[in-house]
C-alpha cells in the first residue's frame, strides 16, 4: 500500500498536484547476487552444490526435484520512495510445459562455487547445516507470492523473458517487516515433462541476462493544502490502478475511507482523480494502490 499523505484545510482554492506522484519511467534494477538450485532425486546429486553453473533448473518430478534459489542482496535505500510494483525478471534457457511458483525464503543460504561444502544443496543451506526439510520448500513464506505458466522454448534459447510479481514481499523487505533471503522457484505440475531452466550470472553466452529484480517506485510526496474538492494528477508507467482515500479524523489511523473519485487513462497515460469530500473540516488524503 502506498502511504503518501496530503493534508487539507478548508478555504483554499482548488489545487492540482502534477509533479510529485510520477511512477518512475526508469525503474530501479537490482541484479542478482547469487543463484543455484537444490537437486533431489536419487541420492546422486543431493549433496552437490550447483552454484557455479551457467544455468539453474526448476523441475518437480519423482526422478528430478530441482528448486531454484535466487538472491537480491543489494536492495536500494528506502529513503523517500514507495514501491509501486516489483517483479523478478528471468531469461529462459529452456521450458517445456512448466508452471512455476515463487516463494520468499525465510532462511539464509550460500550460493557456493560447485566444490564440496561450498554452498546450498538439497539437504543443506550452506554446505553443512540442514534445511528445515530437505529441498528448502519448508523454509519459505506460505503461500506462494505469484505463479505463472511458462511459454515453451527449446533448449539453448535466449531472448525469452518471464516475470513474477513480488511487490508485497519487496515492500516488506524494504519496510523491515521480514528479512531478505531471496526467492525459491518451484514447479507445480510435478511431471517429468514439465521442466525449465534459466540463465544465471555465470553464463558466458553473449547477450544473456541474469535474473533481475525490477522495482517501480513512487517518489516522495510533500504535504499540500487542498480545498474540499481536490484534483490529483500523476503518471503511471505500470498501468496499475490507484484510488484516493480520505481521513475524517487526522489523529485516528483507522479513519481512512474511500472517497468519490474518477480515474481516466491506462498504461502510461494520465490518471486523474477528482474527489468531493463534502466536508468543512481539515482532511488528510492519501493515494493507495489497488
Amino acid at each position: 500500500m502506498l502511504n503518501r499523505y496530503m493534508k487539507g484545510v478548508l478555504g483554499v482554492a482548488l489545487l492540482t498536484v502534477t509533479g510529485p506522484l510520477v511512477v518512475s519511467a526508469n525503474p530501479i534494477v537490482v541484479d542478482t547476487t547469487g543463484e543455484t538450485y537444490t537437486y533431489g532425486a536419487t541420492s546422486v546429486g543431493q549433496d552437490t552444490n550447483y552454484g557455479h553453473l551457467e544455468h539453474f533448473s526448476v523441475v518437480e518430478a519423482s526422478d528430478n526435484r530441482s528448486r531454484g534459489l535466487v538472491a537480491f542482496a543489494n536492495l536500494p535505500s528506502v529513503s523517500g520512495i514507495e514501491v509501486a510494483r516489483a517483479v523478478v525478471r528471468m531469461e529462459l534457457k529452456q521450458a517445456f510445459g512448466a508452471r512455476i511458483e515463487v516463494y520468499a525464503l525465510t532462511q539464509s543460504w550460500v550460493e557456493g562455487d560447485g566444490t564440496a561444502d561450498s554452498g546450498a544443496t538439497y539437504h543443506t543451506y550452506n554446505g553443512w547445516d540442514d534445511w528445515t526439510v530437505s529441498g528448502a520448500l519448508n523454509d519459505t513464506e506460505i503461500p506462494a507470492i505469484d505463479e505463472i505458466r511458462l511459454p515453451n522454448v527449446g533448449s539453448g534459447s535466449t531472448g525469452t523473458f518471464v516475470e513474477w510479481d513480488v511487490t508485497p514481499t519487496v515492500r516488506d523487505w524494504l519496510d523491515g517487516n521480514i528479512s531478505n533471503f531471496g526467492f525459491l522457484f518451484y514447479e507445480t505440475l510435478n511431471a517429468a515433462s514439465a521442466s525449465s531452466g534459466f540463465h544465471s550470472k555465470e553464463s558466458t553466452e553473449p547477450g544473456v541476462t541474469a535474473p533481475q529484480l525490477i522495482i517501480d517506485v513512487v517518489p516522495g510526496l510533500t504535504d499540500v493544502v487542498v480545498d474540499k474538492t481536490a484534483a490529483i494528477e500523476f503518471l503511471s508507467t505500470t498501468g496499475q490502478p490507484y484510488r484516493l482515500e480520505c481521513a475524517t479524523d487526522l489523529v485516528s489511523s483507522g479513519a481512512w475511507q474511500g472517497v468519490g473519485a474518477t480515474v481516466t487513462g491506462t498504461g502510461t497515460n494520465l490518471y486523474l482523480f477528482n474527489a468531493q469530500t463534502g466536508s468543512t473540516t481539515s482532511r488528510a488524503y492519501r493515494i493507495v494502490s489497488e
